[in-house]
């Protein structure tokens, strides 16, 4: 005898809350933890700076690789190029942008990494790690936010780091790919640090700009491949190295839709 619907419902309802109850607490226990890091190695940044990118990348690995696909929220598959043969800094990672896990994934994949978010993400704990971690976020219309983001952007880069960015600035409608902003493929030809298109797709988008229920569908899987890097000197500007990522990002997506 199958499970009544109801009861699946409440099965699934009581999986989800389990899920963002860890998350809540891994979140407050790595921002107590990250402050800890902080004050202990207080005159040695760049340590500081590999102690808490290594150990919340762990952690998100473990988190939203491991254990989330483990409790059955989602499958999540990585394909194409091995993150380890990507130059381990310096290197702008590129990202189409549907989901509020896509930065999660992110930087669950990618070492030493940067991070370029809306200010919207700087939240609560993540308003305490943008103080003490490379986390660059955006205020929308506000000009001199922009040149304050492209001047540490380009620090980061400069500084030996990875930057993970998602040029269209918003979730797309539907994993639909909108228009790219510049900044990530200026920051490329300004520093010659190479670009690593990635595509993450979602067979149902789940935390989307409209499909944002709180207690998340069934059966979503998340499939992430890492493209082929480009090298700003290939190309003879920035408009020119923002339409092949763009391409090569549109033409990922379309054959996971068919």
């Amino acid at each position: 005898m199958n499970p009544q619907p109801d009861k699946i419902n409440f099965l699934w309802k009581i999986r989800v809350l389990f899920v963002y109850f860890i998350c809540a607490i891994l979140d407050l226990g790595f921002s107590i933890y990250a402050i800890g890091v902080y004050l202990i190695f207080y005159n040695a940044p760049k340590l500081r700076f590999e102690i808490i990118s290594a150990s919340m990348r762990l952690m998100m690995r473990m988190l939203f690789l491991r254990i989330i696909p483990a409790l059955g929220l989602y499958k999540i598959k990585i394909s194409g190029c091995k993150i380890g043969s990507i130059q381990n800094g310096k290197t702008i990672f590129v990202a189409n942008h549907t989901s509020w896990l896509d930065p999660f994934i992110m930087l669950a994949l990618v070492p030493r990494a940067g991070i370029l978010l809306k200010a919207k993400y700087a939240r609560r704990s993540i308003a305490i790690l943008t103080k003490i971690f490379d986390f660059i976020y955006v205020k929308e219309g506000d000009v001199n936010s922009a040149n304050a983001v492209l001047e540490r952007a380009r620090n980061v880069i400069l500084k030996g780091e990875n930057l993970i960015v998602f040029p269209e600035g918003k979730r797309g409608l539907n994993g639909r790919l909108g228009d790219f902003k510049k900044l990530a493929f200026k920051l490329s030809k300004d520093t010659n640090a190479p670009i690593a298109p990635i595509c993450i797709h979602f067979n149902s988008i789940i935390l989307g700009k409209r499909d944002n229920d709180f207690y998340l569908k069934q059966g979503v899987e998340i499939s992430v491949e890492i493209l082929p890097q480009l090298n700003p000197s290939d190309f003879k500007d920035v408009d020119s190295l923002s339409a092949r990522v763009y391409c090569d990002i549109s033409k990922a997506v379309a054959k996971y839709k068919k």
